[in-house]
């Protein structure tokens, strides 16, 4: 503070027009140091404060900062008096502390708004690896090199190594990359996102992808590379595929059946004596074309199983697990064709062994069993215990059909040995003629 003696002597120097007279308790030159020391420590935690506050808090700084500035020019101004001049300073250090004290309430404020947004980005980055993670969806990017810098959840068979750090054409083939580059740069050219379905081959496999694909630019606005999404589409092609092949079979499948249908019905026909007899036998053979091909249906119209057929032959007129049936053989697989015509001979075989074999007898019984002689399957349906076989006195239909037609569709043969004791069918076909089972 001034004391009364250096009053005395502003005011007279001030009343003389001294201009040489300065202020006896400060320089100005001190005071002009004090000023932008000052100045300069609360510039210095603005510049803090800038790194760390959102703008408007940087705004209410700036005008403390300007005042603070103002405070300083005043007091450094002897021709304002020194009580004018002991006020400017009082506000400088008033303005100082204040912006200390906004800094330090605001900056754990800040710091606790930056981990709480550090937080929240890390949960949703980990929300979009979960939903991501075990899809069919493939998340990637690349600079304008087409190399790729980020590559989540890669398709199946690969890892994000596979990709990182290499281009497309480390990558993928030629013939791959003579569709994949002129599509990505199209879009790095014309900075406009876009989408096509592809075929690349993956691990020596192929694959179908529809893959979209957006710009990436800087702050300035300029593309920078692309990033994208490929959705893994092979199962879905594989599966219209199948779904292809099984229409074409079924198609196939139901002309073989309408001319089998066709010579059954005309050869029923002709045997028959009336009417009765041909919906009776007819209808039991259209029963055993069902049987069959609910089989074939059932494994995808690859095939059937051998004793699935017996079974399901024998089905129609006694349980295949009855004491008077005995069927053995190994697992083996016949295709459709084959099956079908099989199936017709089991049950032409059984329908006999109702009327005149061994099952119209409580004490026949019937034996099946098969095996692999050398290359061919050889097969025996034989009966025993029913009434005394004679040899018939004209061919009917299913001996017509076993004989001729099931030798045939298996490459085989087929005969008929009519045994006082029973009914004998020897069947043998190449094991080329059996399907994976």
């Amino acid at each position: 503070m001034l004391d009364a003696a250096d009053l005395v002597l502003i005011r007279a120097a001030a009343r003389s027009g001294d201009a040489s007279v300065q202020y006896a308790g400060m320089a100005p030159g001190g005071a002009l140091a004090v000023g932008a020391l000052a100045g300069l420590a609360v510039l210095g935690l603005l510049i803090v404060g800038l790194r760390r506050l959102d703008p408007r808090r940087c705004a209410t700084l700036l005008a403390i900062v300007a005042a603070a500035a103002l405070a300083g020019l005043l007091a450094t101004r002897p021709q304002i008096g020194t009580d004018a001049a002991e006020a400017a300073a009082v506000a400088l250090g008033v303005l100082g502390l204040g912006a200390i004290g906004l800094l330090w309430r605001e900056l754990p404020r800040d710091r606790e708004t930056e981990a709480r947004t550090e937080a929240l980005a890390s949960l949703t980055s980990r929300r979009f690896e979960l939903a991501i993670d075990d899809s069919p969806v493939t998340v990637f990017e690349q600079d304008p090199d087409l190399r790729y810098t980020f590559v989540h959840n890669p398709p199946a068979g690969t890892s994000a190594t596979d990709f990182l750090g290499r281009t497309d054409h480390e990558v993928f083939s030629d013939r791959d990359m003579r569709t994949l580059e002129p599509f990505k740069r199209q879009v790095i050219s014309s900075g406009i996102a876009s989408a096509v379905e592809i075929e690349v081959t993956i691990a020596d496999k192929p694959r179908y992808f529809s893959l979209r694909l957006e710009p990436t630019t800087d702050p300035q606005g300029a593309v920078v590379g692309v990033i994208g999404t490929a959705l893994d589409l092979t199962e879905r092609r594989l599966h219209e595929q199948n779904m292809l092949h099984v229409m074409r079979e079924l198609t196939h499948r139901s002309k073989n059946l309408l001319a089998v249908v066709q010579a059954m019905a005309r050869k029923t026909a002709s045997l028959s004596n009336d009417t009765d007899d041909f919906v009776r036998d007819f209808s039991s053979r259209l029963r055993a074309l069902a049987a069959v091909h609910d089989l074939i249906a059932a494994d995808s119209w690859s095939g059937a199983g051998l004793r699935p057929l017996i079974d399901a032959s024998l089905a129609q007129a006694i349980d295949p697990a009855a004491r008077a049936i005995d069927v053995s053989g190994p697992d083996v697989k016949l295709p459709p064709d084959a099956a079908q015509m099989l199936a017709l001979a089991f049950h032409e075989l059984t329908m006999n062994a109702v009327r005149y074999g061994a099952l119209s007898s409580p004490s026949g019984r019937i034996s099946v069993r098969w095996g692999q002689v050398g290359n061919d399957v050889r097969l025996r349906w034989r009966e025993a215990g029913g009434p005394a076989v004679y040899p018939p006195h004209r061919s009917g239909f299913g001996r017509l059909m076993i004989e001729r037609l099931v030798g045939d569709a298996l490459d085989g043969t087929a005969r008929l040995d009519f045994r006082p004791e029973g009914l004998v069918c020897d069947l043998t076909f190449p094991e080329i003629r059996l399907t994976a089972a």
